[in-house]
């Protein structure tokens, strides 16, 4: 426990519900990243749930809301899955290719 962030740990102990609500946070994020990924192909980075992220992260929810959170994204995904006209794999090329476009114009080569 050396390495634990104190902030994050006095947080979780203010609040009081038993769980690490930055990691509860993080998790909302991503499941919401991937239905959103299903839904429109992209991968949008700019929430438009900022305040209710924040909550989760302050420990305003319960465990339980939470979890009923979760276990329904989990099942819209595995719905959109089902029918999902994504790639079964990506495409390497186009991400190297991207990739170096951004370095060339971060570098200015």
């Amino acid at each position: 426990m050396e390495q634990r962030n104190q902030e994050r740990y006095l947080t979780n102990e203010q609040h009081g519900k038993k769980y690490d609500s930055k990691n509860m946070m993080h998790t909302i994020r991503l499941l919401q990243s991937a239905k959103c990924i299903f839904e429109t192909g992209t991968l949008n980075v700019r929430v438009t749930n900022r305040s209710e992220l924040l909550s989760i992260k302050a420990g305003e929810k319960s465990y339980d809301e939470i979890l009923l959170m979760t276990e329904t994204l989990l099942e819209e995904i595995e719905q959109l899955y089902v029918s999902s006209t994504l790639p079964e794999t990506p495409n390497h090329q186009k991400a190297i290719d991207t990739l170096v476009r951004i370095r060339e114009k971060l570098y200015s080569f």
